[in-house]
């Protein structure tokens, strides 16, 4: 082969590689950004179910407060529970 075409076939590989590099690349930012929305919208949901617990045990706290008589009135911080 000559070197002419030697050259010549080397930058073509060149610009194969570059251009597979390139759509790698944008794989990889595209990959990444669904990664983050998932765990965006995984974070949002967890976030959401404690919540939903938090307000379901104060629920349940006032529940069992109202069963056991205590006053669920604010208090001033020197009084005791009637």
């Amino acid at each position: 082969m000559p070197l002419h075409d030697a050259v010549n076939r080397l930058e073509q590989i060149r610009e194969e590689l570059m251009e597979i590099t390139d759509n790698l690349h944008d794989s990889i930012v595209a990959i990444e950004d669904e990664s983050l929305a998932k765990i965006k919208s995984d974070v949002k949901l967890r976030a959401e179910n404690l919540d939903d617990e938090v307000m379901q045990l104060r629920e349940e706290l006032k529940v069992i407060k109202e069963l056991l008589g205590l006053n669920l009135e604010k208090k001033k911080p020197d009084e005791k529970y009637v």
